[in-house]
């Protein structure tokens, strides 16, 4: 009996605890140790792949209108809890970064933002504006390549240029890891006095502005990474300090002048566009900002334009928004006028609020469900086409690591300088007193609050008998002391010619004089503005005058294109030309080189003034400073003067081309059609 017992103990062990009939045994003694799963298709599965499972399912309401709002995360080396709990919890459809100092910081800071929010079934936004993003507190040096202004592209709006500008800022966001641009900025220049200066808008003609928009959605071809026009209806340049920018059109000039750049982007059907904060008495006559206007959201974008887009509405805790509603109550306004994303530049503690607000408004009855899934649906579509399309294999080329926008060499460099180089202005050159070529004055002094000693190293290859007076603790004081100026005039003053550079981003007053007094010695005097053209206005006395659009972290770069003008190797473009001539076959006419090439490039973008016109420019004297160029009509008939005369001899359209060397050795070549009749 007992051997008996033993086998059948056996069998039921051989048999994985079954009888043999199959029938289940209940195990006497159970290990209450956890077990390795043996499934293999449990060890694969990733927590990832079960998320993407349960997102198969239809998504909570709470994380559609989450998916609503784009709140702004203000650390430089990682999230706090709150805003790490926030990104779990509520899964907002991006995050907008305020400050990426240095490259390591910027990856570890995007990086931890993507892995925080890895739990959400779609990419997560990470967008920024590159002219804050890199810069530093109080005008400090910033590590990286400083971005030359959208106001370069004004002066000259050459094909080239905005290709050029457009590189830089798609090589910023992927070296960054960016893929939401919060630009550009679509608002005109202020025309009024007394604003503050602000290089990052495209002039104030509204006409060519409309040109440059069209030039820069050409030259953008990246769908992984979006454009977003920013300040709708414009008028953001309108801002007297920290009070409220303000725009003052009249509605019924509103399409052709602040709204053209915006129209052209919402007709070449572009999928996201910003409205700001701006305040619009011509249009809203309680007084509400752009952002909470229904005059603006519902009206003019959704009816009167009507623009189905992406609207992004913000920031929603503004002073200018505060001022009139609680920011929760802001974004629940702003989503039932047609606002698809609810923009807040503060603490996530007021994202939360706006949120459960918005949640409260559902459940009572306050706001549809429809508008929710409306605008989750446009949210949904954006990224879908985004993230989901498959990428054209070239854009690797452009991609780049954080370590390259550091570099003061490459091609990120030169391109910067290339833009800032092709921008300059010259206003004022009475008696030909520019280009100083090399021997061609007997003594240069040199002065102002910043460069000098840079201008000095660069000059001194064509120039050796040169003095200069620096100014020091006047850029960090924001005006020069008197005792400065005084001394300028006693060390400079007896040069033949004075150089002196001026800086917009200091007080004007105290420079104007300092021009002023060196012109009262009797010495010639150029005037090299750096920055905004409001600064052209202590210039009425120079006899000569140029202007580099900078910023304050590019004056070095600046200064290195202005002495290259200086001594006569500028850049140079070719001229609009006038359409409505018509030629006479047998008439003989004259081609002047001048007509055609303006040199340095750059025109005013912005009025300063009756003495300095939107628009004007000077040339120097093109047909001395060309190394060579060639005209040709047709296939055999060429030229290789800068002037020439010919006579076309029978009717018809002729191709007209032009190739010109510049001083600086850049070749460029022009194509015109001419009708003979």
């Amino acid at each position: 009996m007992m051997w008996a017992l033993v086998l059948m103990l056996m069998l039921v062990g051989d048999t994985g605890g079954q009888n043999l009939k199959g029938v289940s045994v209940e195990q006497a003694i159970r290990s209450d140790e956890p077990k390795i799963k043996e499934e293999l298709d449990d060890i694969k599965q990733s927590p990832q792949e079960v998320r993407s499972e349960e997102k198969g399912l239809e998504k909570t309401l709470e994380e559609k209108i989450g998916q609503l709002f784009l709140p702004t995360i203000h650390r430089v080396h990682g999230v706090l809890s709150a805003e790490r709990n926030f990104l779990e919890k509520y899964k907002p459809c991006g995050v907008v970064l305020k400050s990426l100092l240095e490259p390591k910081t910027a990856v570890d800071l995007v990086s931890f933002v993507r892995l925080v929010s890895a739990s959400a079934d779609t990419p997560i936004w990470i967008a920024g504006d590159l002219y804050e993003l890199t810069k530093r507190p109080r005008g400090a040096p910033s590590q990286y390549v400083d971005l030359p202004p959208l106001l370069c592209l004004s002066a000259n709006p050459d094909d080239e240029m905005v290709a050029r500008l457009m590189k830089l800022w798609k090589m910023y966001l992927y070296g960054l890891g960016l893929n939401l641009c919060l630009g550009p900025r679509l608002s005109l220049a202020s025309e009024l006095t007394g604003m503050t200066d602000d290089l990052h808008c495209l002039g104030s003609n509204p006409t060519l502005a409309g040109e440059v928009s069209v030039k820069m959605l050409s030259a953008w071809d990246e769908q992984d990474v979006l454009l977003v026009p920013m300040d709708f209806p414009g008028g953001a340049t309108n801002r007297d300090g920290v009070k409220p920018a303000v725009l003052l059109t009249p509605e019924s000039l509103l399409m052709e002048n602040d709204l053209v750049p915006y129209v052209k982007f919402i007709h070449a059907g572009h999928s996201i566009l910003h409205i700001g904060t701006t305040l619009v008495p011509t249009l809203d006559p309680v007084g509400m900002p752009a952002c909470i206007s229904e005059s603006v959201i519902a009206r003019l974008v959704r009816e009167k334009l009507g623009y189905t887009g992406v609207v992004i509405a913000g920031p929603l805790d503004s002073p200018e928004v505060v001022k009139h509603i609680d920011p929760s109550d802001a974004g629940l306004r702003a989503l039932k006028l047609g606002a698809d994303i609810l923009y807040y530049g503060g603490e996530v503690n007021t994202v939360m609020r706006a949120i459960d607000r918005v949640k409260f408004a559902v459940a009572n009855g306050e706001l549809s469900l429809d508008r929710i899934e409306e605008s989750y649906a446009r949210v949904k579509e954006l990224k879908s086409k985004q993230f989901e399309t498959p990428q054209v294999e070239e854009k690797e080329k452009l991609k780049v690591k954080p370590d390259e926008l550091v570099k003061q060499k490459g091609d990120i460099y030169e391109d910067a300088y290339f833009i800032i180089k092709n921008s300059i202005t010259l206003v004022r050159n009475s008696g030909d007193l520019l280009p100083l070529e090399k021997g061609s004055v007997a003594g240069i002094g040199i002065t102002g609050a910043v460069g000098v000693n840079e201008l000095e190293e660069l000059l001194r290859k064509y120039h050796k008998n040169i003095s200069v007076q620096p100014m020091r603790s006047s850029f960090r004081l924001g005006y020069i002391e008197k005792f400065e100026i005084e001394r300028a005039e006693k060390t400079v003053g007896k040069a033949p010619v004075i150089i002196c550079v001026v800086v917009s981003s200091m007080r004007l007053a105290e420079q104007e004089e300092l021009v002023n007094r060196l012109k009262d010695t009797g010495s010639k005097v150029i005037v090299v503005v750096l920055g905004h053209p409001s600064a052209l206005a202590t210039a009425r006395k120079a006899d000569a005058v140029l202007i580099a659009y900078a910023e304050q972290t590019a004056y070095s770069l600046a200064i290195r294109a202005v002495a290259e003008t200086i001594v006569g190797l500028p850049s140079f473009r070719f001229k609009s030309i006038a359409t409505d001539s018509s030629l006479v076959a047998g008439k003989e006419y004259k081609f002047s080189l001048g007509e055609v090439v303006a040199m340095p490039p750059g025109r005013l973008p912005i009025s300063v003034g009756d003495c300095f016109p939107e628009g004007s420019s000077l040339s120097l004297p093109v047909e001395k400073l060309i190394r060579k160029c060639q005209w040709k009509i047709g296939e055999k008939i060429k030229f290789d003067t800068p002037d020439f005369t010919y006579a076309f001899p029978s009717p018809g359209e002729y191709k007209l081309e032009l190739k010109v060397q510049g001083p600086d050795k850049f070749e460029r070549v022009k194509t015109f059609s001419l009708v003979v009749k």
